[in-house]
């Protein structure tokens, strides 16, 4: 990824295919430009110029692999359940406990 100014770049994005040495299969890489807010393009540079990252493609890579994990973790965890089904599943459940609310009458006050 590099930082480009959007009025600069065609309108298309480019193709390219690359061959690794020592792989027989070609990887097709899309040539993508991104509008990078100011603030985004602020973040970035500082986290260059902190050492955390070599290059922007860098930050990228990290950013679409916390993305990547954090998916892997919301998919592993099984849904919430609703208060219904939580108290339809508690170890409570069939003990016949009266759960019901005393109606409230109020108290009198001296006004």
């Amino acid at each position: 990824m590099h930082l480009v100014n959007p009025s600069a770049v065609a309108s298309a994005p480019a193709r390219e295919i690359i061959f690794l040495s020592g792989h027989s299969d070609a990887i097709e890489v899309y040539q993508v430009t991104i509008d990078l807010k100011p603030e985004q393009e602020r973040i970035i540079q500082a986290e260059i110029e902190r050492g955390h990252f070599r290059s922007p493609d860098e930050v990228l890579d990290h950013a679409l692999a916390a993305l990547q994990e954090r998916e892997q973790a919301r998919q592993s965890t099984p849904p919430r359940k609703n208060l219904a089904q939580f108290l339809m599943e508690s170890p409570l459940a069939g003990a016949e406990l009266n759960l019901e609310r005393q109606k409230d009458y109020g108290r009198p006050i001296d006004l």
